[in-house]
C-alpha cells in the first residue's frame, strides 16, 4: 500500500473509513482501499497492481 501512496498516517486514515480489496494469485498481486463518500460516491483511495502481473496481463494481449 505504501507503494500506491507513501505517506502513512494517509494509508491508516483511508483503512479505517474503507474497504480493502486484495487479488491473490499465490501471492498479493494488486491492492485497492474503496471509501463511501456518501451520497452514492464511491472513491478508489489507494491502489497497487504488481509490475510483473501488469506485464503478464500485457504480454496475453
Amino acid at each position: 500500500m505504501l507503494l500506491a501512496d507513501e505517506q502513512e498516517s494517509m494509508v491508516d486514515h483511508y483503512l479505517e473509513k474503507g474497504n480493502m480489496y486484495v487479488l491473490e494469485y499465490g501471492n498479493v498481486k494488486a491492492e485497492c482501499v474503496v471509501t463511501d463518500e456518501g451520497n452514492e460516491i464511491l472513491e478508489i483511495k489507494n491502489i497497487a497492481v504488481d509490475v510483473v502481473m501488469l506485464l503478464c496481463m500485457y504480454q496475453l494481449k
